[in-house]
């Protein structure tokens, strides 16, 4: 109920703070860079001050990575190869990814603003709630099974015992600092995320932080429950085999459902995860897994890039008709047109006249009036991109 309330006062202040900041953000998405080859261009990460649209525009940011923007002409190369160009093994790998486990908090990035502090304060709740309730678990499990505590078997292997009392202190140090890092930023997030429109952004490191720490919590107390079940039983040989024969396959089964479950739901994610991650999800070493996967994550990326510019009411560049250019200015020619009814006229001759003069970018054309802009296109054309240009200074 607690956190049902903060929780509901939260989103009430952010809309409050946000105000129509959408509004201003709708001409930014036309002037980022929609495709093109992203190995002449140097990558840089997702900027906090600029806008998703932007981000997701323009082929360097880690954003439009993870949505696959620019990204064709290295699956070219693979096609015409057999391995992706610039991999290491002779037998090729497919995961030309982010390679971090930031990649599972660009969902949130790509929410409408209003959710996205929302959404964080929930995340952060549950990691804290798990791992304060989880440490009962783990302190159970070591009770319970270290013979030094009188519930342990006699006569154990001592090899054995200071393994489980190695994997149980691992275990206990990532529940502690799982429940430490969440907990602090839950109260971040509830402190900040009203006035700081881009705190999902900033705290995408944190997030990260606790998946990882969650996933070793649950590896090193499942292994500690197994020791444990050996440590316990091990005087009685036939209750110690039965139990472990029930006990392993129980947990790998209800693992198994869940790596299936999160490739389903999550191949993007899981895409741009490290290898180690992937591998522990998805252990799949042949082409054809890799490449099902690629393709997979793929589909889930357009869905989600056409339902960022859907949410935000801004038209989507690459579902733009006619011939069409990559570059910041035909991507801004284009959106012009759109917002005067001509969406199938072409705007190519346009953005040639003023490349002509050496302006390859919307940011060369803020000091050029109506005037100025009217030599390279139709009046109505040149005001419209005019505005564009300015309203993006906002």
């Amino acid at each position: 109920m607690v956190s049902s309330s903060i929780r509901h006062l939260h989103h009430k202040h952010a809309r409050e703070a946000d105000g129509g900041d959408d509004q201003q953000q709708r001409p930014r998405a036309a002037l980022g860079v929609a495709g093109g080859p992203t190995r002449a261009r140097r990558h840089r990460p997702s900027d906090a001050r600029s806008t998703v649209l932007d981000d997701i525009s323009d082929d360097r940011t880690e954003l439009a990575r993870f949505l696959f923007v620019g990204g064709e002409e290295e699956k070219e190369v693979w096609d015409e190869n057999g391995r992706r160009e610039g991999s290491s093994g002779g037998d090729g790998d497919a995961s030309d990814g982010l390679a971090t486990m930031q990649a599972w908090a660009y969902y949130v990035h790509l929410l409408p603003r209003e959710v996205q502090s929302e959404r964080t304060i929930m995340y952060a709740e549950a990691y804290a709630l798990f791992g304060a309730l989880f440490m009962n678990t783990s302190w159970i499990l070591y009770e319970w099974g270290s013979p030094r505590n009188g519930y342990g078997g006699e006569g154990t292997s001592i090899a054995a015992e200071r393994a489980f009392n190695f994997i149980v202190a691992l275990a206990f140090s990532g529940n502690a600092t799982l429940t430490v890092t969440a907990s602090t930023l839950w109260l971040f997030s509830i402190v900040y995320s009203c006035t700081d429109k881009e705190w999902a952004v900033k705290c995408r490191k944190s997030l990260a932080c606790c998946k990882i720490l969650f996933l070793v919590t649950i590896e090193f107390t499942a292994c500690s429950l197994f020791l444990g079940v050996y440590l316990n039983l091990s005087p009685y040989l036939p209750e110690t085999i039965a139990a472990l024969c029930v006990g392993i396959p129980l947990f790998l089964m209800a693992f198994r459902a869940n790596c299936e479950a999160l490739t389903a739901l999550a191949p993007l994610e899981l895409y741009h995860s490290p290898w180690w991650f992937r591998f522990l999800i998805y252990p799949s070493v042949t082409h054809k897994g890799r490449e099902e996967l690629r393709s997979r994550a793929k589909r889930k990326a357009d869905q989600m890039r056409k339902r960022a510019y859907r949410e935000r009411k801004v038209v989507d560049p690459g579902s733009l008709t006619g011939p069409r250019s990559g570059t910041s200015i035909g991507i801004l020619l284009r959106r012009a047109a759109v917002n005067l009814g001509r969406l199938d006229d072409d705007m190519s001759s346009y953005e040639a006249a003023l490349g002509d003069d050496w302006y390859d970018h919307p940011d060369q054309m803020k000091k050029m009036s109506v005037g100025d802009l009217k030599q390279y296109m139709p009046r109505r054309l040149a005001e419209e991109v005019h505005r564009l240009v300015h309203e993006n200074e906002l």
